[in-house]
């Protein structure tokens, strides 16, 4: 199944209907406690020993020292487990309690205008998803932009840890996997020992993540509305990745390649700009799209660029922003 919801997963959509036609459909938006109730994110993890049979060498009953078992209370069993995988003995869990933490600290940033849009469980609780969306978003070629905050966890080992911001509204894996590829905003953390702290870090910086401000979207319409050229990006590129007439072989070269990455996000067809070239807000997006994500990142990095973006502190992007206003 493409969407991965399974028998014992749930999930919930306000007012929209998931093309799979699962879940719960809301008529209208609840509270954070209600609204991850009725995802059936309200459950706990809990760890066990991994013991083995006699077989593979083990003998009977032989625990496994360096592993051990997720489970949770099945949902449809009064007295069953459903177990959710086997991870490493230092595989820090991220309860479902603080996911709905995470996102109330960040709702109480935004003055209450954050709604929980879409919520639940996949393959059978072992990933789970939670968004909210920001604001009413804006029109980008004739659809609508509505600005999301997801924050994903599993407890599997099948992925990190992650908040995020971006465009696309989650129902299933597929729309899952979709939004975190194509994120605006990211932060990501490995499930390590020390992961609880990681998530204190995360929370205090995008407690500046004002995405979905009136001025926000003001800006947004504006750079939308603003024919850009090939010709006006080619002076922009120059400007904003400038190669002084004495620069050393080394950085000219570096900064020819920066400057080729540009162009191909800004001419790629179906690149991540292609709906929006031939627009000031196109021409900041493939700028920001090389700058922030373009270079391998480290979880420290990411924390470090999406901070400075969120303070609007990213040399590049804030000179292509200020440029292409004019």
């Amino acid at each position: 199944m493409a969407h991965q919801i399974e028998e014992n997963d749930t999930m919930i959509s306000v007012r929209e209907t998931p093309w799979h036609r699962l879940g719960t459909v809301l008529p209208d938006y609840l509270s954070v406690s209600e609204s991850l109730e009725r995802a059936g994110l309200d459950f706990t993890v809990r760890e066990g020993e991994v013991v083995v049979g006699g077989h593979h060498g083990f003998r009977y009953g032989a625990e496994v020292k360096d592993r051990k078992v997720l489970y949770r209370q099945h949902p449809k069993m009064v007295e069953a487990m459903l177990p959710l995988g086997i991870v490493g003995q230092n595989y820090g869990v991220v309860q479902p309690a603080e996911m709905r933490e995470l996102l109330e600290t960040l709702l109480a940033e935004a003055d209450g205008s954050v709604q929980v849009e879409t919520a639940g469980t996949l393959r059978n609780s072992r990933v789970a998803w939670i968004q909210a969306k920001l604001g009413e978003g804006t029109i980008v070629d004739d659809d609508p932009h509505v600005p999301y905050l997801l924050i994903a966890n599993s407890w599997d080992g099948s992925q990190a840890f992650r908040v995020l911001t971006g465009f696309t509204r989650v129902v299933c894996a597929n729309t899952l996997a979709w939004a975190q590829s194509g994120a605006t905003t990211s932060f990501t953390m490995r499930h390590s020992a020390s992961i609880t702290s990681r998530v204190a870090a995360a929370q205090n910086t995008l407690k500046l993540a004002h995405v979905a401000t009136e001025s926000f979207q003001r800006e947004v319409e504006q750079l939308l509305a603003q024919p850009f050229t090939d010709a006006e990006f080619s002076r922009l590129v120059e400007r904003i990745v400038p190669i002084p007439e004495d620069a050393p072989k080394l950085m000219r070269t570096l900064r020819e390649n920066k400057r080729d990455r540009i162009h191909s996000v800004w001419s790629a067809t179906n690149g991540p700009v292609a709906n929006i070239k031939n627009t000031a807000y196109g021409a900041v997006m493939a700028v920001s799209d090389v700058e922030l994500w373009a270079e391998k990142m480290t979880p420290k990095k990411i924390e470090r660029q999406a901070l400075s973006v969120l303070k609007d502190n990213q040399p590049m992007l804030a000179l292509a922003r200020k440029l292409v206003r004019g």
